[in-house]
């Protein structure tokens, strides 16, 4: 949607919204692969192409964020920050880059529709835990109005109850 510096296609976007508010359907929008050009790594080897499993360059994340919900303000609810930042495949860059592009994406999320349900990146299965614990440990807890998890782990939903509802580490403060 995003091929080139200021440059958008969101006519599948739209056609996507306007199918399924047809249906009465809320929409949730996962952020996720870098386009090469933006890309802080073009290189950086992935399955979906090069660079676009590392993290934007911070003013096309900016501005892509801002026309996407621009766009999209009151059609879209819900936006889901980076889809499995823990899986390499998905994200190749480091925690703190992360936490960055949510605090500026959650700030401009808000500051164009104040309604909108900001959810954190979404982690999956057990390293997934790991990975959202470094995260809200490196300053990500204000970026987020609900935590996304995309739970993997097994055939049936209960082999993820482990994972999800693990006991708090008592050395760290959280939520």
């Amino acid at each position: 949607m995003n091929p080139a510096v200021g440059q958008y296609n969101f006519a599948p976007l739209n056609t996507f919204i306007a199918t399924n508010q047809s249906r009465e359907t809320q929409i949730l929008y996962t952020f996720g692969r870098t386009p090469q050009w933006a890309s802080t790594s073009p290189d950086a080897t992935g399955p979906y192409g090069p660079g676009q499993c590392a993290p934007p360059i911070l003013s096309a994340w900016d501005q892509y964020v801002t026309e996407a919900v621009t766009n999209a303000a009151g059609r879209i609810k819900y936006w889901e920050l980076w889809n499995e930042p823990d899986q390499r495949a998905s994200y190749c860059g480091d925690i703190q880059s992360m936490v960055t592009m949510a605090q500026h994406a959650y700030a401009i999320i808000k500051s164009i529709d104040p309604s909108a349900t900001v959810l954190s990146p979404a982690a999956s299965g057990e390293a997934g835990a790991t990975w959202f614990d470094s995260f809200l440990t490196a300053g990500g807890l204000n970026t987020f109005d609900v935590v996304a998890f995309h739970g993997y782990g097994g055939a049936q939903a209960e082999q993820i109850t482990a994972v999800a509802i693990r006991p708090p580490n008592p050395q760290k403060s959280r939520i």
